[in-house]
């Protein structure tokens, strides 16, 4: 998937002519968007931009799973691309430093859901994305940030977003460490439902593998992991 694809929703084919053509010049209008600020996230992190877009893989499928439909389920998978979009207004210095945030570091860092939220407002987007782009760092027990709310207090979108974006920061290999399998990240995720993650959304994902375990990536990610282990042992074959 790729951000000028993006745009789905409800069938225009199914609509007359008239009505369908305010409903396509909307839509081009939003993929260009999407598309634009997709760019300048990328641009600024690339890993950033490929990690939204595996986000927003999950974040639809559970969203589908979860009840949403048409423009909201759309919505969702949106907000799920752009969900990190205020990185574009952190310094470098601390977006890409190798090692761990200082205090101060990480203070600066907690501000980009503001700024994401900011962002996306003033490009019109749907609601749900505005809800996403603040909310989607808000953890389940009240620690997340940038409001430090609770519970249902989160709008199901955003902890929806928050769970795939778990997951896939687990699954995905970094030069420092090795991603974690599907069944290895399903096990992390289940063990902090009820304080990091919902639970229902956490359960909703478990479904979704048992079922459909294409749409987490699971070959993407035993491959990429398969190929590093060997580079890692062909390294400490070399130094022995």
């Amino acid at each position: 998937m790729n951000a000028e694809a993006i745009v789905l929703g409800y069938a225009v084919e199914a609509l007359t002519p008239v009505a369908r053509a305010p409903i396509q010049a909307r839509r081009r209008t939003r993929r260009a968007t999407v598309a634009a600020l997709s760019k300048s996230m990328a641009a600024k992190d690339v890993y950033t931009g490929g990690h939204t877009e595996r986000v927003a893989r999950v974040a639809f499928a559970l969203a589908s799973r979860l009840g949403f439909v048409g423009e909201k389920r759309e919505a969702i998978e949106i907000g799920a691309l752009l969900h990190d979009i205020g990185k574009i207004g952190i310094p470098e210095r601390i977006l890409q430093k190798p090692g761990p945030l200082d205090e101060d570091e990480w203070a600066v860092m907690m501000e980009h859901p503001v700024i994401s939220e900011s962002i996306v407002s003033e490009a019109g987007l749907d609601p749900i994305v505005v809800q996403v782009a603040r909310s989607s760092h808000e953890r389940i027990d009240g620690d997340g940030y940038p409001d430090g709310r609770a519970g249902d207090d989160i709008p199901l979108p955003a902890r929806i977003v928050f769970v795939a974006d778990a997951f896939d920061a687990l699954t995905s290999d970094r030069p420092y460490r090795l991603g974690r399998s599907v069944p290895e990240a399903l096990d992390e995720l289940r063990a902090h439902a009820g304080t990091q993650f919902c639970p229902i959304v956490v359960a909703a994902m478990e479904r979704l593998y048992a079922e459909e375990p294409e749409a987490l990536g699971a070959h993407r990610t035993r491959r990429t992991s398969g190929r590093l282990r060997r580079m890692a042992c062909a390294q400490a074959g070399a130094g022995a």
